[in-house]
């Protein structure tokens, strides 16, 4: 198997998959959400973090 799966070849050569990992560029957004410090509004009122808005979203080019 390929991709985002860890994997170990048994011996009879079936696949045994490990675990699933997030892509890199995931863990690095999940890093930079947890390193920002979270304002009243955020915390209280659940505002969303910088760039994660609805605004933002529709503002966002799709790279599809």
């Amino acid at each position: 198997m390929r991709g985002r799966w860890d994997t170990e070849e048994a011996k009879l050569g079936h696949t045994i998959v490990l675990l699933r990992t997030a892509p890199r560029e995931v863990l690095a957004e999940r890093e930079a959400t947890w390193a920002v410090e979270l304002t009243p509004n955020m915390v209280v009122l659940g505002d969303p973090l910088p760039g994660r808005s609805a605004l933002d979203a529709r503002h966002r080019t799709s790279p599809r």
